[in-house]
């Protein structure tokens, strides 16, 4: 999907997620094996787009992240890239992070202190 932020009015894209009687079906936006992670990845969808931000949480969005100039996470992404050393920002809930974005860039990335 791709639609305006309602805050910033800067284009947002997002999978689908389908009701089913045994749980919900993430349904992807593209399919196409990665040629970086070699997953049906969601960097496929940021290609093109230049410099980006993105949110996520878990497993599926860590490869894309590491492309995007400005990361929000949280729970396993947040790990990952931690682990990593990836500067992010903590990613708390959507309203605040439509307010960094209405913000601008003007809010630093920070890396989370590594457990020892």
């Amino acid at each position: 999907m791709l639609t305006p932020s309602r805050e910033t009015g800067q284009p947002s894209r997002a999978n689908r997620l389908d009701p089913d009687p045994d749980g919900w079906e993430v349904v992807f936006r593209s399919e196409a094996a990665c040629a970086v992670c070699g997953q049906p990845c969601k960097r496929a969808d940021v290609a093109g787009l230049g410099s980006f931000v993105y949110a996520g949480d878990g497993h599926s969005d860590r490869c894309v992240a590491l492309a995007a100039a400005r990361v929000f996470a949280r729970d396993g992404l947040a790990r990952y890239l931690a682990s990593l050393g990836v500067p992010f920002e903590e990613l708390t809930d959507f309203d605040a992070f439509h307010r960094a974005l209405a913000e601008g860039g003007s809010v630093p990335p920070r890396a989370p202190k590594r457990r020892r």
